[in-house]
């Protein structure tokens, strides 16, 4: 089976339209994604540059302002772009300017003339990899020639094939011939076909290119090494058309005097234009790429890179200005260039395969187009619904010792266009505008805990990875549509060295295992690192940054602006480098820490003079007008540039960067770079390579004899307010206050504290260490801060945040509002309805008494409602919620859970995965959700609803009694299940028998009654013939393929 190279994702520039300078459209496009080969100088504009109409003096001129109404693209600035960036060129010559239709004539001089300057061109840039020459674009069809037939072309690119030759052998000389440019002509046209006298049609392009080969000698026949052909294949006949493209290559491949290892290159591949749009454009896309592998073909230079006005363009250049984020946004992918995007990041290395192999990965439902690619580690399988109902793609059943990554795409609509829906579906017609949009989310972890339903309209690709593997994870770059949420991505790396990007959104990224690159992009994220050392950058936005058990770099950018980001280190020897305009909020900084200013403090005394005390904390105004604040760092306030990395020598600083970076791939590093210069981490600084980030920031030289070290603390106080409003710190070590009366303010600091709020509205800051905060009377807000933290909010309706540890929280009485926060938290909201969110880590919830609302987060959670009526949400992980005494509402969320209503009329939602749902007491409706969940309503009338997924429902002999039997509302023969393996045929008997299925009612037996639009399933068990258990399956009609386990 082919497989997939970097060659078969490259790009066409046109010359005339494409700027390849810093904000113009193009060159921020390929920000984005990436093209391993550009063909230049484009398609049909190459047959319009001439020297007689300055096109060719232009392009081999000086480079021009993109702005000039006669704008071309220099070949120079091409290979300087191609040097810089590592690309490979492949270059187009022109024909029809060169050939005398009427005579019959080739202008060898003519051609000569040009060639003379390409080659005086390319010289100047040796290192760039020239991959082939095209001789000219499209021999069928010029806007300023006509056409061609293709004998006159096969002469044409007769005469060209040698000199050509003549240029690579004086450019090149003896370089290897991999080195060496290969020569291409064109295969025979791809979209022609003539209709037959039956009615048939007949695609000419085989016969094109068996005229064409017929003017090659065979000479020049063995220094063609590649065919061209351009595919645009209708969406609606994928098939038919990528057939009219190869058949005419095949037909070289076929002839004498070729090279049996001759290359098939599509040098330019798009869909169709006005075939299809938006997603279903970027579905068919993928699946006529898949086909072109398949086909053999080498290489493919996609076209309609970035485009104000075409149906089918990869990126939109047109937009209203408000989703232009103030003139920095030019460019926005559309659903197929957010596809391609995914599949350039992800296809390299695998083959396709067939979708009897994708059905043994992943279980579907419905009609659903599936594109499924592979190799050892690694599988990649893209969904499309083509349908006009909802389909379901089931992950759940996918081993956790796998990583699954879901890139999930729906259309959408900008809100700032009214006048226009971005989010068609309708093909338009030709010449009419197509600005399609779509929006994506991310959601990625261990393997088994998600299942996905797929509306119509909507893209799904799957990533299923090995758990060791290096893993490239990111978001959308864009949003279209901030409403609908689809860019809040939620992902996390698994055990190798991952880059993990969030772009736009409100991102939740854990690193997980090994060494990871973290960024959440704009938006309000929380970026937590794995444990062996992480590279975090937090840019645009109001982030949390949570540092783990390594020693991190955690860089702050300029791009925040006013807006105040928290950091937490954790354990391990951290480096925080904080660029002048950035404003942070450093909450753990501890003895082994150190702390870079972006360079922005040029000596000690300045540095001294830009610090001063709030409290215990210790605040550095920055010279760009962002500010530091170290929570407790106000006694290091005389010792601070003890911590400064910008104060010591150069070779201190390099050891440093090696010593922060060490373990990072060449990958990550390369992608870290990409990221410092989107974030504007080089606002001030020019970072040529994040090794010498350390230097960058620094390179001040030193002006101090010693070396960063801690200076020593102060000893731990017992403080008592007064009667009114105090404001108490603590210091570094373990303090005692007491707030006393009055609505007092509370800092810690560092230190294991106990304080007390007292009476009063009070706010107590724990800090760092682990506290006992306990707030007394009155309405309070209390925050344990980093440490395992004991809280208690005692009296009135309080607000409480553990933050960072495992912390032990008790509401007390009153209304409460509660986080659990970072880690495993043990939390109890005491008396009255109180509001509880655990937050990240595996925590234990209790809403105690009163109509509480619990909500798990991220962990594998224990939930309790207690007493009263109370809404259990378990979000993310694999949790189990006990709803106790009352009529609860129980939501499962992610993860296999389990739910247990316990006493009351309770309603359960099983939502995403495999869950088990317990009704257990009272009149209970259970809802399966996603997944293949195991449903038992318990004693009572139960209604239950197993939703998508291979269910089973249990029933126990009590549970389910004529008069008061339970309902089963969606049951599938076939694919759901009844369980009632628990239930003995005959009560009279010791030992346990199971039931018989019988035609009509009979002594210990089951049997079935088609009655009321459905089918009732009735047992006796004490051998009287009547029925003593009975449940009732609306709408099942035909009782033949129920299946039921006793």
């Amino acid at each position: 089976m082919a497989q997939i190279r970097h060659s078969h994702f490259g790009g066409n520039v046109v010359l005339t339209r494409d700027s390849l300078t810093d904000a113009y459209a193009y060159h921020e496009t390929l920000e984005e994604i990436d093209f391993s080969n550009i063909r230049f100088p484009g398609g049909g504009v190459t047959e319009a540059q001439t020297w007689e109409n300055g096109g060719l003096h232009r392009m081999f001129g000086k480079p021009m302002d993109p702005k000039d109404e006669k704008y071309t693209l220099t070949i120079r600035e091409m290979l300087d772009f191609a040097e810089k960036n590592g690309k490979s060129v492949s270059i187009v010559t022109p024909t029809f300017q060169f050939y005398d239709k009427v005579e019959g004539h080739f202008d060898t001089r003519g051609f000569n003339a040009y060639l003379a300057e390409l080659s005086k061109a390319i010289s100047e840039y040796p290192s760039v990899k020239i991959t082939n020459f095209e001789i000219g674009n499209e021999y069928w069809g010029s806007k300023e020639w006509g056409s061609l037939q293709p004998d006159e072309y096969g002469r044409i690119a007769n005469a060209e094939i040698s000199a050509i030759n003549g240029m690579i052998n004086e450019v090149w000389g003896d370089r290897p011939a991999d080195d060496r440019p290969g020569i291409g002509i064109q295969a025979g046209v791809q979209w022609k076909a003539e209709q037959n006298a039956d009615g048939t049609w007949t695609a000419v392009g085989p016969r094109h290119s068996q005229e064409i080969i017929n003017e090659i000698t065979t000479e020049n026949r063995a220094l063609v090494s590649a065919i061209f052909q351009h595919s645009y294949p209708d969406a609606n006949d994928l098939t038919t058309k990528i057939n009219w493209a190869i058949n005419p290559m095949r037909v070289f491949q076929e002839a004498t005097g070729f090279s049996d290892d001759i290359q098939l290159i599509i040098s330019e591949f798009n869909i169709g234009e006005n075939t299809a749009v938006g997603t279903q454009q970027a579905a068919a896309w993928i699946n006529a790429f898949s086909k072109l592998i398949e086909a053999g073909v080498d290489a493919v230079d996609h076209w309609g890179i970035s485009y104000d006005w075409l149906s089918n363009k990869f990126y939109d250049t047109k937009f209203s200005p408000s989703e232009s984020d103030g003139g920095a946004i030019v460019t926005i992918a559309t659903p197929m260039g957010q596809l391609y995007d995914i599949a350039e990041r992800h296809l390299i290395g695998k083959s396709s395969v067939k979708n009897t192999e994708v059905s043994d990965w992943v279980e579907q439902s419905g009609d659903i187009q599936t594109n499924g690619f592979s190799e050892k580690n690694q599988k990649v399988v893209f969904f499309y619904n083509q349908t006009d109902e909802d389909t379901s793609i089931y992950l759940s059943s996918i081993s956790s010792n796998y990583h699954v990554s879901t890139y999930h795409i729906i259309p959408a609509d900008s809100p700032y266009s009214t006048w226009y829906d971005e989010s068609m579906s309708k093909t338009p017609l030709p010449g009419q505008i197509a600005d399609a949009r779509g929006d994506m989310k991310v959601v990625s972890g261990p393997g088994g805990t998600f299942d996905g339903e797929l509306a119509p309209n909507e893209i799904v690709v799957v990533v299923i990875s090995d758990s060791k593997r290096d893993l490239f994870i990111e978001g959308a770059h864009n949003v279209t549509d901030p409403r609908t949420g689809m860019v809040n991505d939620a992902f996390q790396g698994a055990n190798g060295n991952d880059v993990l990007y969030g772009h736009v959104g409100n991102d939740r990224i854990f690193g997980s295992g090994g060494k990871n690159v973290i960024a959440g992009g704009k938006g309000n994220d929380i970026l937590l690192a794995g444990d062996h050392g992480d590279l975090i950058l937090s840019d645009g936005g109001i982030d949390n940054v949570r540092g783990g058990r390594g020693s991190d770099m955690l860089l702050f950018s300029s791009a925040k602006g006013r807006l105040q980001s928290t950091a937490v280190g954790g354990a391990g020897n951290d480096l925080f480098i904080v660029m002048p305009d950035a404003n942070v909020d450093i909450l753990d900084f501890a003895p082994g820490d150190l702390i870079s200013f972006g360079g922005a403090f040029k000596s000690k005394v300045q540095l001294q003079n830009a610090t001063r005390i709030d409290g215990a904390d210790l605040h550095i105004s920055m010279p760009g007008g962002g500010e530091v604040k170290i929570a407790g760092g106000s006694n290091i306030m005389f010792d601070l540039y003890l911590y400064n990395i910008d104060f010591l020598q150069q070779s201190e600083r390099y050891s440093l960067s090696n010593r922060y970076l060490k373990g990072f791939s060449d990958f990550q590093i390369s992608e870290a770079i990409k990221l410092t210069f989107e974030a504007k981490f080089a606002t001030n600084f020019y970072f040529e390579n994040l090794s010498r980030i350390i230097d960058s920031v620094g390179g001040i030289g030193s002006d101090l004899d010693e070396d960063p070290n801690v200076a020593p603390l102060d000893e731990g106080k017992v403080v008592y307010g007064s009667a009114s409003a105090d404001q108490l710190w603590g210091t570094a070590h373990s303090d005692k206050i007491y707030g006393m009366s009055g609505n007092d303010k509370i800092y810690g600091a560092a230190g294991d504290d106990e304080l007390s709020g007292n009476h009063g509205h009070d706010i107590v800051f724990g800090g760092l260490g682990d506290d006992v905060i306990y707030g007394g009377t009155g309405f309070d807000r209390l925050y344990g801060g980093a440490g395992n933290d004991e809280i208690n909010g005692g009296d009135g309706n309080d607000f409480i945040n553990g933050d960072a540890g495992s912390d032990r929280i008790l509401g007390g009485s009153g209304q409460d509002t509660i986080f659990g926060g970072i880690d495993s938290d043990i939390v109890h909201g005491g008396y009255g309805s109180d509001r509880i969110f655990g937050g990240y880590g595996s925590d234990r919830l209790s809403g105690n008494q009163g109509n509480d609302y619990v909500h798990g987060g991220w962990g594998n959670d224990q939930i309790y409602g207690g007493l009263g009526s109370d809404t259990l949400a378990g979000a993310a992980g694999n949790d189990n919620l006990f709803g106790g005494f009352g009529d609860d509402v129980l939501f499962s969320g992610y993860g296999d859970d389990q739910s247990h209503g316990g006493i009351g009329n309770d309603l359960i939602h099983g939502q995403h995965g495999n869950d088990r749902l317990y009704g257990e007491g009272g009149n209970d409706t259970l809802r399966g959700g996603l997944g293949n969940d195991r449903l038992s309503g318990g004693a009572g009338i139960d209604h239950l609803y197993g939703g998508p997924g291979r269910d089973i429902f249990q029933f126990k002999l009590g549970d389910s009694k004529p008069g008061a039997f339970d309902k089963v509302y969606d049951f599938r023969t076939g694919v759901d299940i009844i369980d009632l393996s628990t239930i003995d045929s005959n009560i009279n008997r010791p030992s346990s028998q199971s039931l018989k299925i019988c035609q009509r009612p009979e002594a210990n037996a089951l049997w079935f009654l088609s009655e009321d639009g459905g089918t009732y399933v009735c047992a006796d068990v004490n051998g009287d013939r009547n029925a003593d258990f009975v449940i009732f399956l609306p709408g099942v009609t035909n009782s033949d393929n129920i299946d039921i386990i006793f």
